[in-house]
Protein backbone atom coordinates (compact mmCIF):
# COMPACT_ATOMS: atom_id res chain seq x y z
CA UNK A 1 0.00 0.00 0.00
CA UNK A 2 1.36 3.42 -0.87
CA UNK A 3 -0.19 6.61 0.35
CA UNK A 4 0.79 9.98 -0.14
CA UNK A 5 -0.48 13.57 1.36
CA UNK A 6 -1.62 16.62 -0.66
CA UNK A 7 0.86 17.46 -3.21
CA UNK A 8 2.85 13.97 -2.33
CA UNK A 9 5.67 12.51 -4.70
CA UNK A 10 7.87 9.14 -5.09
CA UNK A 11 11.04 9.79 -6.95
CA UNK A 12 12.25 8.33 -10.26
CA UNK A 13 13.46 5.12 -9.96
CA UNK A 14 13.36 1.79 -11.10
CA UNK A 15 13.07 -1.94 -9.71
CA UNK A 16 14.01 -5.48 -10.95
CA UNK A 17 10.60 -6.71 -10.34
CA UNK A 18 7.48 -5.97 -12.33
CA UNK A 19 4.97 -3.69 -10.43
CA UNK A 20 1.56 -3.15 -10.77
CA UNK A 21 -0.36 0.01 -9.77
CA UNK A 22 -4.10 0.12 -8.67
CA UNK A 23 -5.17 4.05 -7.35
CA UNK A 24 -7.69 3.67 -4.59
CA UNK A 25 -8.41 6.68 -3.85
CA UNK A 26 -7.42 10.30 -5.20
CA UNK A 27 -5.57 11.34 -8.41
CA UNK A 28 -1.76 10.76 -9.24
CA UNK A 29 0.03 12.05 -12.10
CA UNK A 30 2.38 8.46 -13.11
CA UNK A 31 5.29 9.07 -15.55
CA UNK A 32 7.34 5.78 -16.54
CA UNK A 33 9.34 5.79 -19.73
CA UNK A 34 8.07 8.08 -22.36
CA UNK A 35 4.52 7.34 -20.83
CA UNK A 36 2.99 10.22 -18.73
CA UNK A 37 -0.85 9.70 -17.52
CA UNK A 38 -3.23 11.13 -15.18
CA UNK A 39 -4.37 8.38 -12.88
CA UNK A 40 -7.97 8.72 -11.36
CA UNK A 41 -9.57 5.76 -8.37
CA UNK A 42 -9.92 2.85 -10.58
CA UNK A 43 -7.15 2.62 -12.56
CA UNK A 44 -4.15 0.83 -13.06
CA UNK A 45 -0.20 0.82 -14.65
CA UNK A 46 2.05 -1.98 -14.82
CA UNK A 47 5.55 -1.19 -14.55
CA UNK A 48 7.90 -3.65 -16.38
CA UNK A 49 11.01 -4.63 -14.51
CA UNK A 50 13.74 -2.08 -15.28
CA UNK A 51 11.65 0.58 -15.99
CA UNK A 52 12.10 4.23 -14.46
CA UNK A 53 8.63 5.21 -12.60
CA UNK A 54 7.46 8.75 -10.66
CA UNK A 55 4.08 9.09 -9.12
CA UNK A 56 3.22 12.42 -7.61
CA UNK A 57 -0.68 13.45 -6.47
CA UNK A 58 -1.98 15.60 -8.48
CA UNK A 59 -5.48 16.91 -7.33
CA UNK A 60 -4.26 18.68 -3.59
CA UNK A 61 -5.96 15.79 -1.89
CA UNK A 62 -4.63 12.67 -0.54
CA UNK A 63 -4.16 9.61 -3.15
CA UNK A 64 -4.11 5.89 -2.13
CA UNK A 65 -2.32 3.03 -4.35
CA UNK A 66 -2.07 -1.02 -3.93
CA UNK A 67 1.34 -2.03 -5.40
CA UNK A 68 1.37 -5.76 -6.36
CA UNK A 69 5.11 -6.72 -7.27
CA UNK A 70 5.87 -9.63 -9.47
CA UNK A 71 8.99 -11.81 -8.46
CA UNK A 72 9.53 -13.12 -12.51
CA UNK A 73 7.87 -12.07 -15.24
CA UNK A 74 8.58 -13.78 -18.50
CA UNK A 75 8.04 -11.48 -21.90
CA UNK A 76 7.13 -14.14 -24.37
CA UNK A 77 5.97 -13.24 -27.40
Amino acid sequence: RLSMGPHGHVDAKASPAGKLYLVVQGQVHFRGGDTTEELQAGDSVFVLPHEEREFSESAGASALLYLVMLESYDQRP
